[in-house]
């Protein structure tokens, strides 16, 4: 069962309007888009995920819910293109939550857990040609070593490749972490569980994670108007970094008026799981929501 993370604090801090229009970048299994469903009478709710199997499970639980509701098939990057075709200028609420979503962890045949066996895949879009095994099986030496480095920040990304390429065919996840144990001395994983930042490396090549995210971030402000919140969860640094970054892009860039008006037209929170949440999903330990809300 997916538990979706930051939920209470999520929808406290977008402070729903009934007649509002929210957007939800990642809809996984709904749980975010169900609590936002249940506050909404004359509103409307765009959804978006470009995991096919997401889409098939959640959509009878939305539709049963309301009738208000557009469900697409798509990359979060491209959420203007589709925004744009449905007439709409401004929203009131993104959400946008950047986790693996429990039944993707949970499916072995995913290949996004290292705790599973299953086949090297993480493809997020079933559909698309790119998966975790020709990344391992194809890519060169030199991209394998920047992929672990810029993607997993791992030490010991020289060593990985060159053993990753003496051991080609790989085919399952266990023979990747059972590789990854074999390079990395076992005091060293005792201490950092590198085999979940190779995990984490490979699956953000994938599936163009980091580039999608600059993106979506880049055309996020063209829909925002006064009163507009954005609402994204991040799991790990990389992710984090980028969005924190393009917030307080925004924030400095208003700086002058700031001081001519007297208020910043941008402002950002951040929230952090509570302990009774951390004890009932353990999931959520690296989850962190950054709010950026339009003030003016």
């Amino acid at each position: 069962m997916h538990v979706p993370v930051l939920l209470e604090e999520l929808i406290l801090a977008l402070e729903i309007n009934p007649k509002g229009f929210y957007v939800d970048l990642t809809l996984g299994r709904g749980g975010h888009s169900l609590a936002i469903l249940e506050k909404i009478s004359n509103g409307k709710l765009v959804v978006f995920d470009k995991d096919q199997d997401a889409l098939d499970q959640t959509r009878p639980k939305l539709l049963a819910l309301k009738q208000n509701i557009e469900i697409i098939w798509s990359d979060f990057s491209r959420f203007d293109f589709y925004l744009e075709n449905l007439g709409i200028q401004f929203v009131d609420g993104f959400i946008i939550d950047l986790g693996v979503s429990s039944p993707q962890i949970d499916d072995p045949e995913r290949g996004f857990s290292y705790s599973k066996d299953g086949n090297l895949d993480m493809r997020m879009d079933k559909s698309q040609k790119l998966s975790a095994f020709i990344v391992l099986n194809e890519y060169p030496y030199e991209k394998l070593v920047e992929i672990f480095f810029k993607y997993g920040q791992i030490p010991y990304a020289r060593e990985i490749a060159r053993a990753i390429i003496n051991s080609r065919p790989l085919k399952t996840t266990f023979e990747l972490v059972n590789l990854v144990k074999k390079v990395i001395p076992a005091l060293v994983l005792v201490k950092k569980n590198f085999i979940k930042n190779v995990f984490q490396a490979v699956r953000i090549e994938v599936n163009n994670e980091l580039d999608s995210l600059q993106k979506l971030l880049e055309k996020l402000p063209k829909f925002l108007k006064q009163g507009s919140k954005v609402a994204i969860i991040t799991f790990h640094s990389l992710e984090d970094r980028i969005v924190k970054k393009a917030f307080l892009d925004l924030i400095r860039k208003d700086k002058l008026e700031f001081f001519q008006k007297g208020l910043p037209k941008f402002s950002m929170k951040v929230f952090r799981p509570k302990a009774n949440e951390l004890k009932s999903n353990p999931r959520a330990k690296s989850a962190k929501l950054r709010l950026l809300l339009q003030n003016r």
